[in-house]
């Protein structure tokens, strides 16, 4: 976990086995580990929000097309007591701490996509989608459940 300041650095290679090698295949754990390694700071209240919206985003097919506001976000507020805007503003806060202080950038390399630039963080759905994408196919090859 990163404190203010230091910047985690891992390259994707790294990043990947340690969450594929470290990880005991449950989910949830997986996906801890996966926002840890990039520098999401747990002590954020958004950071929980985030795991949850991933493993919500996991548990519907993958080709499908999410409304995150009416599905995702609703069902991590009703989990947690709280409002769909308190979850997005938690998780908009943690992917921009993330940006700062961690290593969001080698979602780049694990993606195949450029998500993350210098001067721009990614939109909380479209950060999701990218860490759901990686993940279903991590399910596919059976280093997940």
């Amino acid at each position: 976990m990163a404190n203010d300041s230091e910047k985690i650095t891992l390259t994707a290679d790294e990043l990947y086995r340690y969450v594929v090698e470290e990880s005991n295949c449950d989910i949830e754990i997986y996906v801890q580990q996966l926002l840890t390694c990039l520098g999401f700071r747990a002590k954020l209240e958004g950071t929980g929000y985030l795991e949850q919206a991933i493993v919500c985003r996991l548990g519907l097919p993958e080709n499908a097309k999410v409304r995150y506001t009416k599905i995702i976000y609703q069902t991590v507020a009703q989990n947690n007591l709280t409002s769909t805007a308190c979850v997005e503003h938690g998780i908009r806060t943690s992917v921009a701490d993330c940006c700062i202080y961690g290593n969001l950038k080698v979602l780049n390399d694990l993606t195949h996509k450029q998500l993350v630039t210098e001067d721009c963080p990614p939109s909380n759905a479209r950060l999701i989608n990218a860490i759901a994408k990686f993940l279903f196919a991590e399910r596919k090859l059976g280093h997940i459940k």
